[in-house]
């Protein structure tokens, strides 16, 4: 596939893939990543990547360096813009690590899992200050590194998180358009969420409580289960957690207790 970036071609391949989801396939090119959007299949995904492209064209500058932005505009050969170019994080994992519990058994302590939470609670408080809301904030879209690194000029250890996907951070009058239900405020439940913006800095600050739990318990705090309450997202609309007596609490979980 030809790709222009700054006007030069560059070429990526199946061999290049890195990993694919509902609006884009995203490659390894070189150094870094490169993420080009599908094609709109019809009027409300044209309209959506319409938004994006507006997006990308006018994203904020000077956000921290932990946050992925867009580097570059990616281009097809008539300069119909297609996606872009990020940083690539080598050797971070993904934050779905953390709620699995035989994975992080010997590779992460609960020390550790704290310092991670407080690198990620510095990061989101810096993108609020600069009002930026995270929205779609879920446990695919925040890597960290598994091993501490030294944070001059003290040299204590300190664990490096990351935030990708960045295209669909809110700012401005652009909307977050997406949002992963397990992680998203109950309060958006069936709201139209490309149509203005609808996060704001507590629907973050819940999905990083949900992130918190999960990654201490090995379970959603909604998660379990319950006779009247069949689904998760019930449960989270109910505000029937897990800390409920009358919740299952599954058996690969760690107890509340």
């Amino acid at each position: 596939m030809d790709v222009y970036l700054s006007g030069k071609r560059v070429k990526v391949s199946a061999t290049d893939l890195l990993g694919e989801g509902g609006e884009a396939r995203v490659y390894r090119l070189g150094g870094a990543a490169l993420k080009l959007f599908h094609p709109p299949t019809d009027a409300l995904g044209k309209r959506l990547l319409d938004q994006k492209l507006l997006k990308l064209a006018n994203f904020p500058k000077g956000l921290p360096a932990s946050v992925m932005s867009p580097t570059d505009l990616a281009t097809d050969k008539s300069g119909r813009v297609i996606g872009y170019q990020m940083p690539l994080v080598p050797g971070a994992e993904d934050f779905g690590r953390l709620a699995q519990r035989k994975w992080r058994l010997g590779v992460l302590s609960n020390a550790g899992l704290a310092l991670v939470f407080q690198e990620l609670h510095g990061l989101v408080e810096q993108l609020h200050l600069s009002k930026v809301v995270i929205g779609d904030f879920n446990d695919g879209n925040v890597l960290f590194s598994p091993s501490p690194r030294p944070s001059p000029p003290r040299g204590r250890g300190r664990q490096e998180v990351f935030l990708i996907d960045a295209d669909s951070m809110q700012f401005g009058g652009y909307p977050c358009p997406v949002g992963h239900e397990r992680f998203l405020d109950p309060k958006l439940y069936g709201v139209d969420l490309s149509s203005a913006p609808r996060f704001d800095d507590g629907t973050d600050w819940y999905a990083f409580s949900v992130l918190l739990f999960q990654s201490l318990l090995s379970v959603h705090p909604f998660g379990g289960t319950h006779p009247k309450l069949p689904t998760l997202l019930r449960r989270a609309e109910a505000r029937h957690s897990l800390m409920k007596s009358d919740v299952v609490v599954p058996r690969l979980a760690v107890p509340p207790k």
